[in-house]
């Protein structure tokens, strides 16, 4: 009897410490983005925002390795859950801030899954990618778990980048280097409309300015880190969407990768 009381204690205590550590962990995160929104460089000229936002992204991926957050509760923290699908259990939470120049605000887009046993994993989508993600769509691929996640973030004063970013689930990891766009995980172009036909696996890209397509080349060549490196992927990327050749980009995915239709 006295050994069963022991044990009921210590499972009280446990639970009540994850308890604590929890709202703590709310509380720093609360805080951090309150100053990250108020931020204003001329105001703040000797404050690290990246720093602080890294710092924030650190604790929130902290709280989402633990628990999930409903709209609300990320909501009176400072959060936002862009995207949100309820079947495969991803979850995409945000924060941003505005930097005073033509990008507007720049977000900190943090991810959230689970594995097959329900366990709740994040990681810190920023590290890679600025994005609003508000999308989240599966792709078909035997024995694979394929997501293609659709974003919005401003470029400067003459581009909204759109945004289409594979990611793949397997158990514990996650996986977002998967080279679905000849050498690349992602679409990262200059003012177009992207749609995705679910049935079908078709994606969709159309220009919203005239603009759009001379700058998809630029988008290509220079703009995309490492990715932009290679002069053959660029070329073999730029005839995959078809450019100087047709208007839109029409792409099918194949359960590997995307082709041209």
């Amino acid at each position: 009897m006295k050994k069963n009381i022991f044990i009921s204690l210590l499972l009280f205590f446990s639970v009540y410490n994850n308890a604590q550590n929890l709202n703590q962990t709310e509380i720093e995160i609360k805080k951090y983005i309150q100053k990250i929104h108020n931020y204003a460089y001329t105001d703040n000229p000797d404050l690290d925002i990246d720093d602080l936002c890294l710092i924030t992204a650190k604790k929130t991926v902290q709280l989402l390795n633990k628990t999930e957050l409903t709209k609300g509760k990320a909501k009176s923290i400072g959060l936002e859950i862009s995207a949100n699908n309820e079947k495969s259990g991803i979850k995409i939470l945000n924060f941003s801030y505005y930097c005073g120049g033509t990008r507007g605000n720049i977000s900190h887009p943090i991810i959230q899954w689970k594995n097959k046993n329900g366990k709740l994993f994040a990681y810190n989508l920023s590290s890679k990618i600025n994005c609003n993600f508000t999308s989240c769509q599966p792709l078909r691929s035997e024995g694979r778990i394929l997501f293609l996640l659709f974003g919005m973030e401003k470029g400067d004063g003459a581009c909204e980048q759109s945004m289409v970013y594979v990611i793949e689930i397997k158990d514990d990891f996650l996986i977002l280097d998967n080279p679905v766009f000849v050498n690349r995980p992602y679409l990262n172009l200059c003012n177009t409309n992207f749609d995705f036909d679910e049935k079908k696996q078709i994606l969709y890209g159309n220009a919203m300015y005239e603009d759009a397509a001379p700058r998809m080349k630029s988008c290509v060549e220079y703009e995309q880190g490492e990715y932009s490196k290679s002069k053959k992927d660029n070329d073999k990327l730029l005839k995959l969407l078809g450019f100087g050749e047709r208007k839109g980009i029409k792409l099918k995915f194949d359960g590997d990768k995307f082709i041209r239709l």
